[in-house]
C-alpha cells in the first residue's frame, strides 16, 4: 500500500468529499494497486494554488480498458478510507469511517 498526493480541482474536489463521486481518471504514470491511498490536495481551477483542504480515499478499483479510457490513463474507483487516530491519554483509537475524511489546513 502507498500513499500518492495529487492535485484534485476544487469542483472535482467538493463532489468527491460529498460523496457523489467515487471514482477519478489519471494517467497511469504511478502503478496504482488496489489498496493504494490517494490524498487529494484540493486546488484552484485556473492557477492550481493549493487551497490547504485534503481528502483520502482507498483505491477498490482500477479499470484500464482502452475502450473507455485514454492511452495510458486509468479509472480509479475509491471509498472513504478509515482514519485512526490515537489518544495518548485512554490509549483508544478514534475512527472515522462514515464520510471521506477531510482535513483542512490549520
Amino acid at each position: 500500500m502507498r500513499i500518492h498526493e495529487m492535485k484534485c480541482h476544487a469542483n472535482f474536489f467538493e463532489r468527491i468529499v460529498a460523496g457523489d463521486m467515487p471514482f477519478t481518471v489519471r494517467e497511469n504514470c504511478r502503478e496504482y494497486e488496489l489498496g493504494d491511498v490517494l490524498a487529494m490536495n484540493e486546488v484552484t481551477e485556473l492557477e492550481d494554488i493549493y487551497t490547504g483542504r485534503c481528502c483520502m480515499v482507498v483505491v477498490t478499483s482500477i479499470l484500464q480498458d482502452p475502450a473507455l479510457c485514454k492511452e495510458d490513463h486509468v479509472i480509479l474507483g475509491f471509498r472513504p478510507c478509515t482514519m485512526k487516530a490515537y489518544d495518548p491519554y485512554t490509549g483508544d483509537h478514534c475512527r472515522s469511517v462514515y464520510a471521506v475524511p477531510m482535513f483542512e489546513e490549520i
